[in-house]
Formats: C-alpha cells, sequence, structure tokens
C-alpha cells in the first residue's frame, strides 16, 4: 500500500526528479558500425546415392500411379552422402590395415517413395530427359559381414574386414578357410592387382548344425547367423573359423589394374568368370515399377533362400555414372 501511494503521488508532482529523468530523450548509443553480409552463394548440386539399400520392411503400396521423381512429403528425405561410411572400429588382436579404397556404405530407403526420388534425383544430377533409361542393378541385401579380398598377380595375398570403411583388421588366414574365396583367380587375363568386395555369411543349415553342436556341449546358443559369421571370422584361431563353414558373396571391387566393361551388370559376369560367387538373385532393372517388382518378388521368395537378408541393393548400372 505504502508502495501505491508513493507511485500515485509523483505522478501528480511535475517536479519529480524521477519524472523529469523519464522525460528525457535516450543518448544514442555509440560505437555501432554498419555490417555488410557477403551475397549468399547458390547451393552446391547434391550428389545423388550411387547405391540405394531397401529394407525389408518396406510397404508394398504407395508409389505405383504416383507421378515419378515427386514425393508426397519431400521435407522428411534425408540425404545420404555415401562417402561417409558407418561401422564398428577395428578391434584387439588383427593388424590394422587401411583399405587403398574406402568401403563406402549405402543410402538407405524406406517406402517406394524413397526409390522414386532416388531415380528423380539421378535424373536431375546428371542432367537426363524423360526419355533417357536409367538402369540399375538389382541384388539381395545379404545380412553377414562385408570383407576386402585382395590379389596380386592372381594369388590370394590379402584379406580384411570392412572395419570402419576406411582401415580394418587382417583376417587373411581365417578367410582362407572360407568357402568360395579362390586361392587363385581364374581366367586367361589375370589383373596385377584386384581387390573384390564382398560379403560373408552363413547358412541357415550350417547355423542350426552349429547350434545343436552347442547344445550338446551344454554351450550357449547364438542368436542369428549373422552374428555368428562376424564372431567366426574374427577368431584368432583360423582352426575355429574353418569349421563354421562361412561363405563368401562377391558384389563390387575396390582396387584394380583393369577396366571392368563399362556396365555393373557386364562387371559381374567378370567377377564370376575369375571364380567368385555372386550375390543372386539379380535383376537388370529400369524403371520404379520394375524395381518394385523386384523387391516384391524378393520378399515372397526370401524363405527358399538358404541365407539371411535384410533387403535389396540397387546400383546403377553404367560404372560412369556412379563416379
Amino acid at each position: 500500500l505504502r508502495v501505491g501511494l508513493d507511485l500515485l503521488r509523483r505522478r501528480r508532482d511535475p517536479d519529480d526528479p524521477v519524472l523529469q529523468q523519464r522525460g528525457r530523450p535516450r543518448p544514442k548509443p555509440r560505437g555501432l558500425r554498419r555490417v555488410v553480409l557477403p551475397p549468399r552463394q547458390p547451393p552446391r548440386p547434391q550428389h545423388p546415392a550411387r547405391f540405394l539399400h531397401v529394407h525389408r520392411s518396406l510397404p508394398r503400396a504407395g508409389i505405383l500411379g504416383h507421378p515419378p521423381g515427386l514425393s508426397r512429403s519431400p521435407g522428411r528425405y534425408r540425404r545420404t552422402a555415401t562417402r561417409h561410411v558407418p561401422g564398428g572400429a577395428p578391434v584387439a588382436g588383427f593388424r590394422k590395415v587401411r583399405h587403398s579404397k574406402p568401403m563406402l556404405s549405402l543410402s538407405n530407403a524406406f517406402t517406394q517413395d524413397d526409390i522414386a526420388n532416388f531415380f528423380f534425383r539421378t535424373r536431375r544430377y546428371l542432367n537426363l530427359t524423360n526419355s533417357e533409361e536409367i538402369a540399375v542393378v538389382a541384388e539381395p541385401k545379404v545380412d553377414g559381414v562385408s570383407a576386402s579380398l585382395r590379389y596380386e598377380s592372381g594369388e590370394f595375398i590379402l584379406g580384411t574386414t570392412r572395419g570402419d570403411g576406411t582401415q580394418g583388421e587382417d583376417v587373411t588366414k581365417n578367410l582362407r578357410t572360407v568357402l568360395n574365396v579362390p586361392d587363385k583367380l581364374k581366367g586367361l587375363v589375370i589383373p596385377e592387382v584386384l581387390e573384390v568386395r564382398g560379403e560373408i555369411y552363413m547358412r541357415h543349415t550350417d547355423f542350426a548344425l552349429l547350434n545343436n553342436q552347442q547344445e550338446t556341449e551344454g554351450k550357449p546358443l547364438y542368436a542369428n547367423p549373422r552374428n555368428s559369421a562376424a564372431g567366426s571370422l574374427r577368431q584368432l584361431d583360423p582352426a575355429v573359423t574353418a569349421v563354421r563353414k562361412l561363405h563368401f558373396f562377391a558384389y563390387a571391387w575396390g582396387e584394380a589394374s583393369l577396366e571392368f566393361n563399362d556396365t555393373l551388370w557386364e562387371a559381374r559376369k567378370k567377377l564370376r568368370d575369375f571364380g567368385f560367387k555372386l550375390n543372386t538373385p539379380a535383376r537388370l532393372c529400369n524403371s520404379v515399377q520394375t524395381v518394385v517388382g523386384y523387391y516384391a518378388e524378393l520378399m515372397k521368395d526370401r524363405s527358399k533362400l538358404n541365407f539371411d537378408i535384410d533387403g535389396a541393393v540397387y546400383k546403377l548400372d553404367r560404372l560412369d555414372w556412379q563416379q
């Protein structure tokens, strides 16, 4: 109450110094400078993903009949650079090896709109017209462990895990025990240097036998074939790896002293001629509809496969477009 009466008295008294102070104009601040910002630069063109991983949770409805390349909700798409590779750091007990070329990752797709957006961004980046065909190679995404095999003069000399994408572990002795890993390349024309990238996996039948053995010996069972393959590949004793019956699928290459034709589809045939087993079933697709159709068939027949998959992979067929 006392404070309120004091304020009321000040309002009525024109000679009050507080009111006089309030009536004075505020001094202008000193030392301010005008800052001129540089003009905004136009954004750099974004390189589209070269490899697209479509997860097995992809719904079967949604894109057919939708205008190609146009998303219903474009704000939810996230651009993922394929050169930033996630992965685990090398484990202790193995020699660290730096990859001659990074082992790249995959951009993810969870909906059919993501597939259409992949085609749209590729067409826009390469300045392709709507009439020009974009061919992609569709493959199953084997749920295993990535590995790189180095051959010099046709001889297998080094095998590494993926690690963090830039360096991995030297598991050459263990990889020599893996089925489908040739000690020597086949063919008449052998490159001086060839690094073959692929996936180490365990088949369902071998995984069941392994768990039966674990149960018989009173040991804990393994959770899934992928974890079993990863643990088997990183055994310090190669003899343990040998009895696990691991397999290898080839799907790409790193450093190479020869040209791999002009397309990925032809390059796959060359890898097969060298003696490698390829991840199948694979298909050459040229539209969003054929890509979606391949995925639907793959999911329908996945129970017939003797290995785990966690989706499909789509790669641009033309190798010059992948650069």
